[in-house]
């Protein structure tokens, strides 16, 4: 693990000498938020002493060396440093036991204490520590019906590092209890940009109408959420570009259909929160000036996904967000006309949903069922929905096809002849759920509307019931009971202390109830990296020096490049620093002002580089400038580069190492 020579210092603030400084430093070997665990305080005086610290229930273990002093005398005005080695020894894990937390990670409190005569201060902080290797996740999601099992296998492979695998299984038994879990998962996701930001504040607005429509909800989780969602409201409109419309990044011109997207969710959020009318209404007036005066919607320049070749894509989500959010059909009546010519010939599943549900809230239903109907010749027998060939945000894989089964099923909700079509649509959404995530903003937010809407009209009385996990036939902890009043996600216990190297069954049994989606999420760290073959970037990080003295800069060379011989839509590179390096802000303001990047966001250990496009096979070199701050032996976590709308494709690479030598 690392090795850490922290900085400690020292000052006489009073106008006479101190006599025997004294500093004691505790260390809580137990994470933040589990049960406490012993610590054990490294002081000095005159004399130092070796110390460890092992929570009761942790798994991470520290060793608190003893302090380096550069001098003892603390004069009027003086100061006297000194250096505090840590070993963070997370690597000599065994695997956990009964009872034990399952890896020695998390956010452990770290107390400086110092004495002299009658003076004392004190200072806490935080030591984080992350697992090493690469972050691996194997997710399955589903529907569980009364009476019944099902069961998935999984397999850890032998390059697991050892203690690194946890869990997080749980059952949902209302729409409330999927989007506090997707919240929950998208809140760990980069938030630089307008659809990022939304994506923690619309399951946020959804949730606030949840709790309008339902008793019994703790009060407690609707004040919490109000308050997330207020601030998630002030960030949204920071986005808010001069010219009255909405970009990724807040820049003139406004993004067309991104604009349509936040016009709706501003639509939404006004339902259970203040929303600045003026605010809406110059967005909707901006989103209506747009009209091309030939049916569709202009496009402009930076606006522009060059990659999305099917205008009607676009065309088609505006028309929808207008209608969707009270635009009169009369006021639309040439972009109405346009789509029914577009739709009638496109071969993209995606504008055919899109334009179900518009002509629907147009009343023109006639020509909405000949739509649906098209829609329910293409349904798969998963439940998916065929021929869904491109999105308005340029999405693939997973993402679109969960966007493209959202619309169809916002779609066929509208008619009761569908229902059939429905029920299976709904069973495909939650078999594509991952731990209360179900793929990029654009997929988790329509899946989540889908999912609310099926609830309202086709909610029933929920029956009490029980359910409980299962490893190789063995049980996990006991069964967890729920009752109709239930709304929360019904959490199971951690079934990592089971899953050894080597294939294994997981079984997930449900005893009365009713039919509920589930989602068994399994993490770990492995040796070898989980990059995709399907990725269309690849990404090279490295430092110029790994062996600095504290203070001095280096840099770490990061090359982004887009392996397609055509532009890709909104590619992310987050680039992990070893924990002694920090990056320098005006540093990264510049290259956004040079046009090397997007837009950045740090987070921890982690610098997220973002742009809007990367052109055909573009390559772009980035000098990360980087300050030593903290003496120590360091090791980042990985580094990955992938399109934000397709993200189970990523490439990783390992993470840097650097050697500070104090001063």
């Amino acid at each position: 693990g690392d090795h850490i020579m922290l900085p400690v210092s020292m000052i006489n603030a009073t106008s006479s000498e101190l006599v025997s400084p004294d500093i004691s430093i505790d260390l809580n070997g137990e994470a933040s938020g589990n049960s406490s665990g012993n610590s054990n305080g490294n002081s000095t005086g005159g004399s130092a002493s070796t110390g460890s610290s092992s929570g009761a229930n942790s798994k991470a273990k520290f060793k608190l060396l003893p302090l380096v002093k550069n001098g003892s005398a603390l004069s009027a005005g003086g100061r006297v440093r000194y250096i505090q080695p840590i070993d963070v020894d997370s690597l000599q894990l065994s695997a956990p036991k009964s009872g034990e937390t399952a890896f020695g990670v998390g956010t452990f409190p770290l107390v400086l204490n110092a004495k002299s005569g009658p003076f004392q201060d004190k200072i806490t902080r935080t030591l984080s520590v992350k697992p090493k290797g690469f972050p691996i996740e194997k997710c399955f999601g589903g529907m569980i019906e009364p009476g019944k099992s099902v069961v998935h296998t999984i397999t850890i492979p032998k390059e697991v590092i050892a203690g690194s695998i946890a869990s997080n299984s749980a059952v949902y038994p209302t729409p409330l209890a999927n989007m506090t879990e997707a919240l929950q998962r998208l809140i760990q996701d980069p938030c630089g940009c307008f659809e990022q930001t939304c994506s923690t504040s619309y399951p946020l607005t959804m949730a606030q109408q949840y709790f309008l429509s339902h008793t019994g909800v703790d009060p407690k989780l609707v004040e919490t959420s109000r308050k997330k969602l207020d601030t998630g409201y002030k960030m949204l409109v920071g986005f808010w570009c001069p010219d009255k419309g909405y970009e990724w990044f807040g820049e003139n011109p406004g993004h067309e259909a991104l604009t349509a997207f936040g016009l709706m969710h501003f639509s939404d959020m006004a339902q259970v929160r203040e929303v600045d009318k003026n605010m809406v209404a110059s967005t909707r007036a901006w989103l209506f000036k747009q009209k091309d005066g030939k049916g569709g919607f202009s496009r402009k320049r930076r606006a522009l996904h060059t990659w999305i070749e099917d205008k009607d894509c676009s065309n088609a989500y505006i028309l929808w967000s207008l209608l969707e959010t009270g635009q009169p059909a009369a006021d639309l009546k040439p972009e109405i006309d346009s789509l029914k010519s577009a739709a009638a010939s496109s071969q993209n599943s995606y504008v055919l949903a899109l334009a179900a549900n518009a002509l629907y809230l147009s009343d023109n239903k006639a020509e909405a069922k000949k739509l649906m109907d098209k829609l329910a010749a293409k349904q798969k027998a998963d439940g998916s929905i065929g021929d869904v060939k491109s999105s308005i945000v340029g999405s693939e894989g997973e993402a679109l096809a969960v966007e493209g089964a959202a619309l169809t099923t916002l779609a066929w909700m509208r008619d009761p002849a569908y229902a059939g079509n429905v029920e299976k649509s709904v069973k495909f959404l939650a078999d594509s759920c991952k731990a209360g995530r179900y793929g990029s903003t654009q997929s988790t937010v329509l899946a989540l509307r889908a999912i609310v809407t099926y609830d309202k009209l086709r909610a029933k009385p929920k029956a009490p019931g029980k359910v409980r996990l299962y490893v190789d036939g063995q049980s996990i902890g006991d069964w967890a009971d729920f009752t109709p009043a239930t709304t929360g996600a019904i959490k199971l216990p951690d079934l990592s202390e089971l899953l050894t190297p080597g294939d294994h069954k997981l079984e997930l049994r449900m005893e009365g109830g009713a039919p509920m989606p589930y989602s068994i999420a399994v993490n770990y760290n492995a040796i070898k990296p989980a990059s995709s073959d399907k990725c269309k970037l690849d990404l090279k990080v490295s430092l110029a020096q790994t062996k600095l003295t504290e203070g001095n800069a280096t840099e770490a060379n990061v090359t982004v490049t887009n392996k397609e011989k055509s532009v890709v839509p909104t590619p992310v590179a987050i680039i992990g620093l070893p924990g002694g390096l920090e990056p320098r802000h005006d540093q990264l303001k510049e290259l956004v002002k040079k046009g090397k990047i997007d837009a950045y966001e740090v987070r921890g250990r982690e610098v997220v580089l973002y742009w809007r496009t990367l052109d055909a096979e573009a390559k772009v070199d980035i000098p990360l400038s980087l300050i030593a701050a903290v003496p120590g032996t360091y090791t980042g976590p990985a580094s990955r580069a992938y399109l934000y709308y397709t993200d189970e494709n990523k490439q990783w690479v390992d993470g840097v190492a650097v050697e500070i030598a104090a001063k």
